[in-house]
């Protein structure tokens, strides 16, 4: 988790573009590692996370109510 994600999260909801793009950032590797996985073709996979983050600053205002993009891993 980025240290001071739910800063950054209550920040781009309020349309800060450089505290969502601190947090595009970040995420970008960890997304590009998946979807590449997935769909094989670095510019499709660029266009995807593009799209998404996009779709995300489109609805921005929800942000605040975002814990975190990331995840936890459960032990079965």
């Amino acid at each position: 988790m980025l240290p001071d994600e739910q800063s950054l999260m209550s920040q781009a909801a309020e349309g800060n573009r450089n505290a969502s793009g601190r947090l595009y950032t970040y995420y970008f590797p960890f997304l590009f590692d998946s979807v590449f996985f997935i769909c094989k073709s670095k510019e499709d996979t660029e266009e995807i996370i593009h799209d998404a983050f996009m779709k995300i600053w489109a609805k921005k205002e929800t942000l605040s109510m975002v814990r975190s993009f990331g995840y936890r891993q459960t032990k079965t």
